[in-house]
């Protein structure tokens, strides 16, 4: 009888103790999460400056580590397969970077990125200039790249198109592909890739997405009477070189925005709040 009693008592005490952790833990959850009030308010403050925020804000700000990546090298041959095909005449040169050219266009290698530029048929809509994109991207996909479609919109010139990528379910911003397509069918496709190998490190606190967007305000408005905050992303983007082998990404957030047409985007460091110009 005295055992039956004892089992009781443990049973009622952990069920006590297990409410009390779900409580705990939701009360840390609510911590790193927006509330409605938090929007509302950055959403006002924002208005009065003359920055509108038409999109959700990523909500959740939990603790983040970085995620090193390795640089990844571009291989020539394979690069002028997808852009030119195995017709003849390309044609290769140094001077500030790797230059392949020839009758599709032109192919930029630099440390930073690689672009290609080039003349298609002038689209007659969204569907036809992001068919020719699709094209290389997919190309891209195959060989080496895991670009995702993000974003889509028609600017004062013609058609924009960006892309991204993701490491186990976190985006990795610094891998992505933009690509232009005017209305007379003037072709850029610019991309990036490092190779994600692991999230290291501690984690460490970080800013939430309305703290980011108001650290950016004086960043977009500028000359700008009109801005339009249409996609705020959270993810990863290059920072530093760790030693000789690996690169270091930290926690940053992307915040893209449109000025009656025309398109910019900034990040903010999850960190520390320092903002920069996606160039």
């Amino acid at each position: 009888m005295e055992w039956k009693k004892a089992k009781n008592y443990t049973i009622i005490f952990l069920i006590a103790v297990n409410c009390m952790l779900m409580a705990l833990n939701l009360i840390k959850h609510n911590e790193t999460r927006l509330s409605s009030e938090d929007i509302t308010a950055v959403t006002k403050v924002l208005a009065d400056r003359g920055i509108t925020i038409s999109c959700q804000l990523p909500e959740d700000f939990s603790s983040m580590e970085q995620l090193y990546m390795r640089a990844y090298e571009y291989d020539n041959i394979v690069l002028q397969d997808i852009f030119f095909g195995k017709i003849s005449g390309v044609r290769r040169t140094e001077a500030s970077g790797d230059i392949i050219s020839g009758e599709e266009g032109i192919l930029i290698l630099s440390d930073e990125k690689v672009t290609f530029r080039s003349e298609t048929q002038a689209p007659e809509n969204t569907e036809a200039a992001k068919a020719y994109v699709q094209k290389y991207v997919d190309s891209l996909n195959f060989n080496f790249a895991d670009y995702r479609e993000k974003l889509i919109k028609e600017t004062n010139d013609g058609y924009y198109f960006e892309y991204g990528q993701s490491f186990h379910n976190r985006l990795v911003l610094s891998n992505y592909l933009k690509a232009w397509v005017s209305y007379e069918g003037i072709a850029e496709i610019e991309f990036n890739y490092q190779q994600p190998i692991d999230y290291k490190g501690s984690s460490e606190t970080i800013i939430s997405a309305n703290e980011a967007v108001y650290a950016a305000a004086d960043a977009i408005l500028q000359d700008n009477a009109v801005a339009v905050v249409d996609m705020v992303e959270k993810g990863y983007c290059l920072n530093e070189k760790q030693g000789t082998d690996y690169l270091v990404a930290v926690p940053q957030y992307k915040i893209y925005v449109d000025y009656e047409g025309e398109r910019a985007a900034y990040f903010v460091n999850a960190y520390s709040g320092d903002v920069t110009e996606d160039k």
